[in-house]
């Protein structure tokens, strides 16, 4: 198996078929340069089959040590235009966030609609046992904010308040 150096060269082939066969490898030996290599090709990329390899890649992403550089990618103002299929992909990949409640509740809070819907699906789906603090934390936060927001965002955040109180 090629080094993971190697791997990142080969994202650069302008032959669709060689970088697919590249993030293909990459879904066993990612690191954090990996996932910020392939948003970055996917930006750039119009060609569909390579757009889906990468958001496959994220999607079946299950490399635990990951979990913390998709939280800083996922709460990266550089991704921003990225940031509601990067959480998609975050509660579709099933790794756990446990130590990250309070970003996602961040994004819930203080995202648009869709990104909070997002962020809420991880929090409900990938992170089951949340540090008691933590949970705390969030609650008051969520509290601060909960009337700083629309209606139809008060809604949700009521729903993450009970989501939140479950986790007591």
């Amino acid at each position: 198996m090629p080094k993971i150096d190697q791997i990142h060269l080969i994202l650069q082939s302008q032959d669709p078929e060689i970088v697919i066969n590249a993030i293909q490898v990459l879904k066993e030996v990612a690191n954090e340069n990996s996932l910020e290599l392939l948003l970055d090709l996917r930006a750039k990329t119009i060609e569909s089959k390579m757009c889906k390899a990468i958001d496959d890649f994220f999607n079946t992403l299950n490399i635990p040590l990951l979990n913390a550089a998709m939280v800083k990618i996922v709460t990266s103002p550089r991704y921003l235009s990225a940031r509601e299929k990067l959480l998609s992909a975050c509660w579709q990949s099933h790794l756990l966030f446990d130590d990250y409640l309070l970003d996602f509740v961040r994004l819930v809070v203080e995202g648009n609609y869709r990104i909070a819907v997002e962020s809420f699906c991880v929090i409900e789906n990938c992170i089951p046992n949340p540090d008691p603090k933590q949970v705390i934390e969030s609650i008051d936060f969520t509290l601060q904010e909960l009337n700083k927001n629309e209606e139809e965002k008060k809604a949700l955040l009521k729903e993450l308040l009970n989501l939140l109180k479950s986790f007591l």
